[in-house]
């Protein structure tokens, strides 16, 4: 009779595969999440700080709470981004946004500090990884 005589252990197989594939993808995203974050607030422009410190992140759904703390440097609201990232497991969207009083305006280069395109600029470096 012929078929597959391990079945047990072809199955243990592909479930080992399947395991090493989340951890694969949950990387991939996490490393996406992480460059789409330090993209945005490495180049948002910096007069007081709020909006540098309004970049908040969320798992599966938009953040809650607001940001609008003033951040010039940027660190604090990288540390707490980047530790949301961290806990994000496969399958599940990071979502990094600002809710900064003017970012749309910052965005479309309505700034003397920096060009227009913070959210582009952030998307092509999620994308390059």
């Amino acid at each position: 009779m012929a078929g597959i005589s391990n079945l047990g252990d072809f199955l243990a197989g592909l479930e080992d595969e399947k395991a090493e594939i989340g951890k694969a993808y949950a990387a991939e995203t996490k490393s996406a999440g992480k460059a789409v974050l330090e993209t945005a607030v490495s180049i948002t422009p910096v007069l007081t700080g709020v909006h540098r410190g309004s970049w908040v992140v969320g798992i599966g759904s938009e953040p809650g709470g607001s940001g609008n703390e003033p951040d010039p440097s940027g660190a604090q609201t990288l540390a707490q981004g980047l530790a949301v990232i961290e806990g994000a497991q496969a399958g599940q969207d990071i979502i990094i946004l600002n809710d900064g009083p003017a970012i749309e305006e910052l965005d479309l280069g309505r700034s003397n500090q920096a060009p227009a395109g913070i959210s582009d600029a952030a998307i092509a470096a999620g994308e390059r990884g």
